[in-house]
């Protein structure tokens, strides 16, 4: 079973907690938590939906983590204020993750070798931590995020992580008791009636399944053309395959799904495989497209469907 999927195996306290997801997520995972769902714009495939669907969006906004997408998404919507917790953008403790996952990830402290890729800093507290150059760029994304709503207020509760500009260090317990308990009550239960009421309320539906439908024949049509030109690629040698291989490639780029969406994946793959033969690259990258699609497929029949659509 997928490691995250494993993780909210049972979950309780947070089952009813709103969910902030892209279309590229695991696909058991979204039936799992959240009666309320917010899919966010942060792929190629996020982009075609909403132009596809005429759907009001925010730009992408993606980073080293999901944590700058959610603060950029959640302020968009207006919530306020926002709260940075565990985005302690170091090794706090010399940890490598937060405690409990042990059973998943195994040992959990820092070793050697990390720490050679490193850098030693000071955490809020004053003491010094080391942190490395894709901790940093979640730092400073999350403060580009938070220049851009400068009417929002920011609180970076996490207790032994980095300071991050613009937001403002708080005790979470603390602020926990004093600020959230008593009072039982936040803006965020209006911010999704809103959006809802907004974008929800006359939703075209059947138009919708049509788009759908749609995007899931053309994710077959590709996939079927991934696996003729993998089999080619596989059955024959180099001088035969080139002329095969443009051909399809001619047909790939009749499809809609995947000019706009996959080819985009495709950006700086010669690069990446620059050193490969004509046959060993192009096997690389049509399996990397028939993942994407088989991805895609599994998002249909899981997501879409709820299952088996012959069910």
């Amino acid at each position: 079973m997928f490691w995250c999927d494993y993780l909210l195996k049972g979950i309780d306290i947070n089952r009813d907690a709103a969910l902030f997801y892209s279309s590229v997520l695991y696909y058991t995972i979204a039936s799992k938590i959240g009666n309320s769902k917010f899919l966010m714009n942060t792929t190629y495939f996020d982009e075609y939906y909403d132009k596809i669907l005429n759907w009001d969006e925010f730009d992408i906004y993606s980073g080293p983590s999901v944590a700058n997408t959610i603060a950029y998404n959640l302020s968009n919507l207006g919530c306020n204020p926002i709260i940075f917790l565990g985005q302690d953008l170091c090794y706090s403790m010399d940890k490598n993750y937060a405690d409990g996952i042990e059973d998943v990830k195994g040992k959990n402290e820092i070793d050697e070798n990390t720490k050679k890729d490193c850098t030693i800093t000071q955490n809020k507290l004053g003491e010094d931590v080391y942190t490395n150059d894709g901790f940093m760029a979640m730092k400073e994304l999350m403060e580009d995020c938070i220049s851009l709503f400068p009417n929002i207020t920011y609180l970076n509760g996490t207790s032994r992580g980095l300071k991050i500009q613009g937001a403002l260090d708080i005790n979470f317990n603390e602020y926990a008791q004093k600020e959230l308990i008593p009072r039982n009550d936040n803006n965020f239960d209006k911010v999704i009636e809103k959006t809802y009421q907004n974008y929800l309320k006359n939703l075209d539906v059947d138009f919708i399944d049509k788009t759908l439908k749609d995007i899931e024949q053309q994710n077959d049509k590709i996939t079927d053309i991934c696996k003729e030109i993998l089999n080619y690629i596989i059955d024959n040698d180099i001088q035969k395959i080139n002329k095969f291989v443009e051909k399809k490639k001619s047909e790939l780029n009749e499809i809609s799904f995947y000019k706009e969406v996959m080819v985009k994946y495709l950006d700086g793959i010669d690069y990446i495989f620059k050193k490969l033969n004509y046959k060993d690259k192009n096997l690389k990258i049509y399996s990397y497209i028939l993942d994407k699609c088989l991805i895609m497929k599994n998002a249909f029949t899981y997501e879409v469907y709820g299952g088996s659509k012959n069910e």
